[in-house]
């Protein structure tokens, strides 16, 4: 089950529209929208706040799938000032 699936079928679960959740959480709601479809990667800060507000703990987002597509990634490299091309090499020696 992908992140966006879980998100809408607690939503539902708690018998709320995109709308409400939205104000509920204090994000809008093309931020909902766009979690649901897969359009948009969860941070940690969004997935507190989604928690909250349908009363879950964070657990429930355990073992989820999120994906990322090549045009979230460009992106967000794009806002960096980084050719997607290009994308940093990941810290393999940070303290665990």
């Amino acid at each position: 089950m992908t992140f966006g699936q879980k998100l809408r079928e607690m939503r539902i679960k708690a018998g709320l529209s995109q709308a409400k959740l939205s104000l509920k959480a204090g994000l809008t709601p093309n931020t909902i929208q766009s979690l649901e479809r897969g359009k948009r990667i969860p941070t940690l800060p969004v997935m507190q706040l989604l928690s909250r507000a349908l009363e879950c703990s964070m657990g429930v987002w355990d073992g989820l799938e999120i994906e990322a597509t090549a045009n979230m990634l460009a992106g967000r490299h794009r806002k960096k000032g980084l050719n997607p091309h290009e994308c940093p090499a990941p810290d393999t020696h940070a303290a665990a």
